[in-house]
């Protein structure tokens, strides 16, 4: 993937996708030169964002916790739900390397290992 110099016609954001992450979609495929298998990573990372911000909503609604059976409070499922997309999303932008440059951009380990 590499920046988009000419004036190729855009691939559509799938209809499935919150009005967020189409509007994602649009800014991706406008500013880089996107192959479809950064389309298929591309529709993930926005599937992901929309799994994050439903399960937080969810949970923001009806708390962090719930007691269970024993009246011992649990964390409520949601809360790793967000976890889980949150991670998945950051890896596949990661890989997506979107408005990085071209070598690698990473943090350095601290100690310079």
């Amino acid at each position: 993937m590499r920046s988009k110099p000419g004036t190729k016609r855009r691939p559509k954001a799938p209809p499935h996708l919150s009005s967020e992450s189409r509007k994602f979609w649009r800014w991706a495929v406008e500013e880089f030169e996107l192959e479809e298998s950064d389309l298929r990573q591309l529709q993930l990372y926005c599937e992901h964002l929309d799994g994050a911000a439903d399960a937080r909503r969810q949970y923001t609604a009806e708390g962090r916790t719930f007691l269970d059976a024993r009246g011992k409070p649990r964390p409520h499922p949601c809360v790793g739900q967000h976890r889980d997309h949150s991670i998945a999303a950051a890896r596949i932008l990661r890989e997506l390397r979107l408005g990085e440059p071209a070598q690698d951009a990473r943090l350095p380990r601290l100690g310079g290992k």
